[in-house]
């Protein structure tokens, strides 16, 4: 019998990128491109854009609504069902590109620490300083 060569499925790895679904590869060049606050106010912009859409009952090129209200009342409208499919999918995309609460945490972790390391450096510099004055009063 003819064996065929095959390949462990260990020595098989993914190229970089693959290695991601490509929403987070588009995640990861917005959160390279832009600033938190600048994330967060395009996603706010979208979301006045559609909220204008909705006060005017405009539903011209929007896709069917997301089924989350009653039949002929759209009270229970999300603001997405008021966003055209590329503006659903920019949405989308900033909120991925956008720190998850772990990564807050540890950022003000951090923050933290280099407020702690600033503080005990001016504490020991006032504490030089106030024993130089005293060496020079007493001599």
């Amino acid at each position: 019998m003819k064996s065929i060569p095959t390949t462990s499925v260990l020595e098989v790895l993914p190229q970089p990128s693959t290695a991601l679904p490509s929403d987070e590869v588009h995640a990861q060049e917005i959160r390279t491109s832009m600033s938190v606050d600048a994330i967060t106010a395009e996603r706010h912009s979208l979301t006045e854009i559609s909220k204008v859409r909705y006060k005017a009952g405009d539903r011209a090129g929007l896709a069917e609504p997301s089924g989350h209200y009653m039949a002929g009342d759209s009270a229970g409208c999300t603001v997405l069902d008021w966003m055209t499919a590329a503006e659903r999918l920019r949405f989308h995309l900033l909120g991925l590109a956008l720190p998850s609460f772990s990564e807050e945490r540890l950022a003000a972790r951090s923050r933290i620490q280099e407020r702690i390391v600033a503080r005990k450096q001016n504490a020991l510099t006032r504490y030089l300083i106030s024993s130089d004055d005293q060496v020079a009063g007493l001599s």
